[in-house]
């Protein structure tokens, strides 16, 4: 499968960022200018999404973990800062079972282990939303993906004068392959990492923003109490793309790790 990929700046350490559901490799571009003077970055849309085609699959988790590793040995990449935004959280936690001899370090942004709430977990979201997205998917897939993406923001952060160059990002996204958006949700309801946090030993930075409406900071605090050393920073007034909404900082964070480490 041949998925989509950009890569820009020829620095010694790799940055290699993946979107989340029904979403694009453009989400990074600010990212993509701060850091290519001084890393080689790798950005790409993953299988039926941006400009990867769609190809059929009854795995959508293992096929886009089949897909990076693809991409990983065409490129021979080695020592990767892997940088996963939202539903790509899932992506990272099957490569660190997969091939963790991959991973440099690796970044969750507004990701989670599990996504729906469950009896002895409250971290997560209803079915009930879940189920609802479904159904406004079916009715409306524009009018649904309007929708979804204008949750991901804040209150105060639709305010700020910001905002406007944020959603005119998300705007510009191509719609993505319907059933690649159909088998996110998928992925979304049945995929738990819970058990599995514990045996991660990779430099791990959990990146939550504190309104997130859609992935709760929760999230991010049950996950930094699991996984060894795991560091956790909180964006004040953020929803679900702090990365989008505000990038200095964001930027500021990732460096200060990346250099760190």
């Amino acid at each position: 499968m041949e998925i989509n990929y950009r890569i820009d700046g020829n620095g010694s350490k790799t940055l290699f960022f993946i979107h989340g559901w029904a979403s694009d490799k453009s989400v990074w571009q600010n990212q993509i200018e701060a850091f290519k003077k001084d890393f080689r970055i790798i950005n790409v849309d993953l299988r039926g999404h941006g400009e990867t085609p769609w190809a059929e699959t009854h795995d959508l988790l293992g096929s886009f973990t089949d897909d990076i590793l693809e991409l990983c040995d065409k490129l021979k990449l080695e020592n990767i800062n892997f940088v996963a935004w939202s539903m790509a959280g899932f992506v990272l936690l099957e490569l660190c079972q997969r091939a963790a001899q991959l991973i440099d370090s690796f970044t969750l942004v507004t990701a989670t282990p599990k996504f729906l709430n469950y009896q002895d977990y409250r971290c997560g979201t209803d079915e009930a939303n879940l189920n609802l997205l479904k159904k406004k998917l079916n009715a409306n897939l524009p009018a649904a993906l309007e929708e979804f993406r204008l949750y991901m923001f804040s209150d105060q952060e639709k305010q700020d004068s910001r905002f406007a160059q944020a959603w005119e990002v998300l705007k510009k996204i191509p719609s993505p392959n319907e059933r690649a958006l159909t088998l996110g949700l998928e992925l979304l309801e049945k995929a738990d990492f819970r058990q599995d946090l514990n045996l991660i030993y990779k430099p791990t930075l959990l990146i939550a923003g504190e309104k997130d409406a859609i992935i709760p900071k929760l999230t991010a605090e049950f996950m930094q109490q699991r996984i060894k050393n795991a560091e956790l920073v909180i964006f004040k007034d953020s929803g679900h793309a702090p990365f989008l909404t505000q990038p200095e900082r964001f930027n500021q964070v990732l460096r200060e790790w990346i250099s760190k480490k």
